[in-house]
Parts: structure tokens; sequence; C-alpha cells
């Protein structure tokens, strides 16, 4: 789910391919252990992402 939220919001090209990935993969549900985290919805992700216009644009590099 990662994978495929990070292919769609960074590889511009794989963008269409990874909405459908998500889509078709849906809903992921994982025991938590009674701990407050959560799993991301892959689509909602990557559109935020589309939203925000950030698709494709390289993150910020380490400083040295």
């Amino acid at each position: 789910n990662a994978f495929v939220i990070a292919a769609g919001s960074f590889v511009a090209p794989l963008l269409d391919d990874a909405r459908s990935v998500a889509h078709s993969i849906g809903q992921v549900h994982v025991d938590m252990g009674g701990t407050a985290c959560k799993v991301p919805l892959a689509t909602a992700y990557i559109d935020k992402a589309v939203d925000r216009g950030s698709v494709g644009k390289k993150r910020r590099g380490p400083r040295g």
C-alpha cells in the first residue's frame, strides 16, 4: 500500500497505473494490536498529491 502511494505520488509516468492498482486493492485492513495507528487509503493519498500539485516533483535532498 505504501509503495503504491509512493509510486503514484512521486513518479509522474506511473500516476495512472498507481491509481488503478490502488482502486483494485481498496481498503487494507491490518490488525494493529489495539494501537491508534491507521492504514491510509491509497486512492485518497494519491488524490491529495495531485490536488497539491506535487506529483513528480523531487523532494529536497540531504544536506552535506
